[in-house]
């Protein structure tokens, strides 16, 4: 349940290390795979086994050392940034942790769609606080939230639940 860590040789891609870690000893095929941040998403297959299941691993490279701490879906890992097109190559499973992380994961993909569909200027509230759209300044490529009272912003990424006041 700990972290596993090594030295990676000068090799920089976590994806890459990740999957290569995971294949190593032929009993695991990695079938599509994402990188969210330091969060590695997989869709796997286990040797002679038709079952696709997904996996969930926090990755960390520092000063040249490569670590993770992986987990499977059966563990429902509360990280819920799956691609939707790993969580739809999954096959169907009886385990109530995998399908509550499952549905947690297209949730949040749905809640992010409907930040993204508000117009500019569209306010919500998120933990008491209303924060408004704001179009993309400085330093952002994309449009952000604002709090409506105090100069400070959360990205959409940080939103998790959020109640539309105005848009």
């Amino acid at each position: 349940m700990g972290w596993t860590e090594y030295y990676a040789y000068g090799e920089k891609d976590k994806k890459e290390l990740m999957i290569k870690d995971l294949e190593q000893y032929g009993t695991i095929k990695v079938l599509k795979s994402a990188m969210v941040g330091n969060v590695f998403y997989g869709a796997c297959r286990a040797q002679n086994s038709q079952e696709i299941w997904g996996i969930v691993c926090l990755t960390s490279l520092k000063n040249g050392y490569f670590a993770y701490k992986d987990m499977d879906e059966t563990m429902h890992p509360y990280y819920y940034d799956c691609p939707v097109s790993i969580i739809n190559m999954l096959t169907p499973t009886n385990n109530e942790q995998a399908n509550k992380w499952r549905q947690c994961c297209l949730e949040r993909k749905h809640k992010q769609k409907q930040l993204s569909l508000l117009p500019l200027g569209a306010v919500i509230e998120v933990n008491g606080e209303r924060y408004y759209k704001h179009a993309p300044a400085y330093q952002f490529k994309h449009a952000f939230w604002m709090h409506c009272t105090n100069w400070y912003y959360i990205k959409a990424t940080q939103i998790r639940d959020f109640k539309i006041i105005e848009g």
